[in-house]
């Protein structure tokens, strides 16, 4: 009885270690956005916009990337092996000074002796993979504009997309994204002009 007990157990720590091997253990995968390639601008709309770092918070102010399945939208899960090469708050901010920059004279991240004509805050609300029998993505910003020499001038308004996905590689995920943000980043600008 002994016997059988301990073969039974060096069975069990065989299985275990076979299970375990680092050839079974999937690698970390690691994404950036496409690069931006904003539309070239004849009119140079401000000389200086001050763009705040993008808000987040909870989970989405982790580097792995997160997903909903279609029929649990309320449950917000995140991949093992799968990570953002940097924080999408960090993404995000990247893609929106690339647009700026074709807007304006000087973008800067922090106050500085030169004042701003323009104060944009953004905030990220959502940015998850929709997993089901359509794979999509949804990027929600909350985008409050402030105008320092005139402050009735200020307003908020809140971008979403839901941005399908072409097929159910990570890859084509991450481009579903980047097409999603320049998206919202456009109509943003769009509503600036129109202040």
């Amino acid at each position: 009885m002994l016997i059988r007990s301990g073969l039974f157990i060096m069975l069990v720590s065989l299985l275990g270690a076979c299970s375990l091997s680092p050839a079974n253990i999937p690698g970390d995968h690691f994404y950036r956005l496409a690069n931006v390639q904003p539309a070239e601008s004849d009119a140079i709309d401000f000389d200086h916009v001050l763009l705040k770092a993008v808000q987040v918070s909870g989970i989405y102010n982790e580097r792995a990337m997160l997903f909903v399945e279609r029929d649990r939208p309320l449950e917000i899960q995140r991949y093992h092996y799968h990570f953002w090469a940097e924080t999408p708050s960090q993404l995000i901010y990247k893609q929106l000074r690339q647009h700026l920059l074709v807007r304006s004279r000087h973008v800067s991240s922090i106050a500085n002796a030169k004042p701003a004509d323009i104060v944009i805050s953004p905030e990220l609300l959502s940015f998850e993979r929709i997993t089901g029998n359509a794979i999509a993505v949804q990027v929600s910003l909350q985008m409050t504009v402030h105008y320092p020499s005139a402050p009735g001038k200020d307003w908020a308004n809140t971008y979403s997309r839901l941005q399908p996905v072409g097929s159910s590689a990570m890859h084509a995920t991450v481009q579903a994204y980047s097409t999603a943000l320049d998206q919202l980043i456009l109509n943003f600008l769009q509503d600036m002009g129109k202040k």
